[in-house]
């Protein structure tokens, strides 16, 4: 199983996420609200997977955060969870060259299904 790292600043969302992927046998590492807790959560826990809210509070972009994660010694593997949509910004972030992109609206089985195929790689 993987070991997860997740940055929402939904605090009911990212503890769906967090529930989902424990009960599937998956170690979250932490949940970081904020840039500055993302990488020093990552560069503490060394996760494989980070899944990362594209819209952060207070201007903060999930984007940004990724492309900070790819350079730490773990550089884990980045699954977008977002609700964005506009072609302006998946194409920033593709850019980034993530695993894969996750809807907010996505089941807990498809979150599963998920980090379960990105862990066996």
């Amino acid at each position: 199983m993987a070991k997860v790292l997740i940055v929402e600043n939904e605090l009911l969302i990212a503890l769906r996420i967090q529930s989902t992927l424990s009960e599937a046998g998956h170690e979250i590492v932490g949940v970081a609200a904020n840039s500055k807790d993302a990488l020093a959560l990552a560069a503490e826990k060394m996760p494989e997977i980070a899944i990362v809210n594209i819209s952060l509070d207070h201007g903060e972009s999930g984007i940004e955060v990724a492309k900070l994660l790819s350079q730490q010694a773990s550089r884990p593997q980045i699954v977008f969870h977002t609700a964005a949509a506009d072609p302006q910004t998946l194409a920033a972030a593709r850019a980034t060259r993530p695993a894969a992109f996750l809807a907010k609206h996505a089941s807990g089985s498809e979150l599963v299904a998920l980090v379960s195929a990105l862990a066996r790689r």
